[in-house]
């Protein structure tokens, strides 16, 4: 470990050379916008409205530059000898070697291992499951009754669909919720204080999954299982991954593979709830599911933002992003900037949504991007099958994780058949 980096908790650190946006240019506007902030997270469009005036804008506070413009945060997010993702994809950045915080070669390693169960035929192949665990949440909803959509559907059929792929026996799926719901706080903490917190917290969390999971791969050994375990205990066989390496690449995708997922089903159903005409012309043409969707998830971003590192100084417009730079990239802004998408506040099924950024681009572009749209239409269609109507029962609550947009609890009446 060289003097650049000093520890600051288990697996985090902190870059004391980084450079401070107040040394950019007077001529670089400021910003106090802050997206960890409760009520950034509930609506950041009137602050990401007006990031869209410049190129490029830095709090000096949050010592980060940020880019909000849509050809500016696709050509940034596409740029990976520049943009680094190493350092970490959040403010207070956990350094640990997995998909989501590597660059090539360790990407493309570690990539290849999980890409071919997440293509767009083999997911294809696991319809029928997505199917059955839906149609299993969507019948215990009773005709009248008043459910939380949230703890009975988006959260429950997600997660159990990745812990399937995974491989982990069904008995194990509520235990693995929780552990989940834990793990997702990664993306919380807005203060190395708040990091030591967070990592104090799941400690008894992380000993447990680290547990499961080893014993769970050297079972493999043995009995060798055409699952994602499987793949993982084949690769560090064969060298291609360490046991470490393999244990964080559960984990990621444990936690990844259904909190998009689950924010992206949970917002389609808020928008069902709030517009009776969207929701019955949906139940007359499923065919318009894939395109509602995609309209969802550039409308919504489940995922609001990502931060690279600045390996290279790096030019937008007439402003230069200095070399170790902390860069937060919008995809949230991105996706409602109206030079690409016109009318980006309305919610519109039937308009191109071709090039949003959702699920990212380029050489991170999310590897459950198929199975986040597979598992949602299914949701929707087998839901649409059963009911004639749904309406807003109470209050929307949202969540409070920063770069994660999403509801925690939407109160709805079914009205059946």
């Amino acid at each position: 470990m060289t003097d650049l980096w000093r520890p600051v908790a288990t697996g985090v650190y902190r870059d004391l050379r980084r450079p401070r946006p107040h040394s950019a240019p007077a001529s670089v506007p400021r910003t106090t916008f802050d997206p960890t902030l409760a009520g950034s997270i509930a609506n950041p469009h009137p602050d990401l409205e007006r990031l869209r005036e410049h190129p490029v804008v830095v709090n000096e506070r949050l010592g980060v530059w940020m880019i909000g413009r849509y050809d500016d945060v696709h050509a940034a997010v596409r740029n990976n000898a520049v943009f680094s993702s190493k350092d970490g994809i959040m403010l207070r950045s956990f350094v640990a070697t997995a998909v989501l915080t590597a660059d090539p070669p360790d990407h493309t390693r570690l990539r290849h291992i999980a890409a071919p169960m997440f293509s767009r035929r083999a997911v294809q192949t696991l319809t029928t499951g997505i199917r059955e665990l839906a149609v299993e949440s969507i019948a215990k909803l009773t005709n009248g009754d008043v459910v939380d959509i949230v703890a009975g559907l988006t959260i429950p059929m997600p997660i159990n669909v990745i812990a399937r792929i995974l491989g982990i026996p069904q008995d194990q799926w509520p235990a693995f919720r929780t552990v989940s719901d834990k793990f997702a706080q990664m993306f919380a903490p807005r203060s190395v204080p708040e990091v030591a917190r967070f990592m104090g917290s799941i400690m008894q969390a992380y000993v447990q999954m680290r547990s499961f999971v080893d014993a769970e791969l050297h079972r493999r050994a043995s009995e060798p299982a055409d699952d994602l375990l499987g793949r993982l205990r084949a690769a560090t066989t064969a060298g291609e991954l360490t046991e470490d390496e393999a244990f964080m690449y559960a984990l990621i995708l444990l936690v990844a593979g259904n909190e998009t997922t689950t924010n992206l089903l949970g917002m389609l159903l808020i928008r069902l709830a709030e517009d009776p005409g969207l929701f019955a012309e949906l139940k007359a043409d499923r065919s318009l599911l894939p395109a509602a969707v995609e309209e969802t998830a550039r409308w919504g971003s489940p995922v609001q933002w990502v931060t690279r590192t600045a390996t290279a100084p790096y030019q937008i417009g007439d402003t230069i992003i200095p070399n170790g730079a902390k860069t937060v990239l919008f995809y949230a802004s991105a996706n409602r900037d109206c030079a690409k998408f016109p009318e980006p506040d309305r919610f519109d099924i039937h308009r191109d949504t071709t090039g949003h950024l959702a699920f990212g681009h380029g050489l991170h572009f999310c590897l459950g991007a198929h199975l986040a749209r597979l598992e949602t239409v299914t949701a929707v269609d087998c839901l649409l099958d059963e009911i004639d109507g749904l309406e807003l029962a109470g209050p929307v609550h949202w969540g409070t994780t920063p770069s994660l947009q999403g509801p925690v609890s939407v109160p709805l009446q079914v009205r059946r058949r």
